[in-house]
């Protein structure tokens, strides 16, 4: 009201953060208070905390992507994707039979927005785009030509990415699961787990990639690090 106004108008400046300093420190005294009344541990790990009846992580319904994400970064910046990072551009590279040959173009960038928006209802769909890039590179270019090599090469660390994820997937399940089964032995609240283990709906990588030994793939493509001879096509 103004009665207050006026009082507030001849408060000094060091006055009034004198007082806001006092308010904090009685909320902050009042919270402490309230929380030491409250159910000690309750299976939250803090004490002075009530139980939570929120889940601990968001529900996300699809789960999935992000480990999708991780390796869609590792495979965006590696040095020898760059032929696969943007859609084809069959005028700018003067190859006109190219939608001809390659009937679904697909590119990294194209399949990193589509995972983005959600627009996969499985891994599955996503894998099948990334390989999808990849093939249409080694369908297009001829054997001898470096872009064919090099899509070759991504696409195996693509596969050996995808089984590597797929093994620390089902160990972190193993885990959870173990650690769910300790805290409703103790009463506490589990950690809530997908409705559908993301374990069973991972799709399984193409070829044994595991033959030579983890890294390698990785290895050859970081020994192939050479540019593509300019208008050579780009895979998608």
């Amino acid at each position: 009201n103004d009665a207050d106004k006026e009082v507030w108008d001849v408060v000094e400046e060091d006055e009034m953060e004198e007082y806001n300093r006092r308010l904090l420190e009685e909320k902050r005294a009042a919270k402490k208070a309230a929380a030491s009344l409250a159910p000690s541990g309750g299976g939250t790990g803090k004490p002075g905390r009530p139980p939570s009846l929120l889940p601990k992580k968001a529900d996300d319904p699809h789960p999935w992507r992000v480990s999708s994400f991780r390796i869609m970064k590792k495979i965006m910046r590696h040095r020898n994707a760059w032929p696969f990072l943007e859609p084809v551009d069959p005028v700018k590279l003067d190859i006109p039979d190219y939608l001809e040959i390659v009937k679904t173009p697909m590119d990294l960038s194209s399949a990193r927005e589509k995972l983005t928006k959600s627009a996969y209802n499985s891994p599955t769909e996503w894998a099948n785009d990334m390989r999808l890039t990849f093939n249409n590179a080694i369908l297009y270019n001829p054997v001898t030509d470096r872009v064919h090599e090099l899509a070759k090469q991504m696409k195996a660390m693509f596969e050996e990415e995808l089984g590597k994820e797929g093994v620390r997937i089902k160990a972190k399940e193993v885990k959870r699961t173990q650690k769910n089964m300790i805290k409703a032995a103790e009463g506490a609240l589990p950690t809530l787990s997908p409705a559908v283990p993301i374990s069973s709906q991972w799709p399984e990588a193409e070829g044994d990639w595991r033959a030579d030994g983890p890294g390698s793939t990785q290895k050859s493509a970081d020994n192939s690090g050479e540019e593509c001879s300019v208008g050579s096509p780009e895979a998608e």
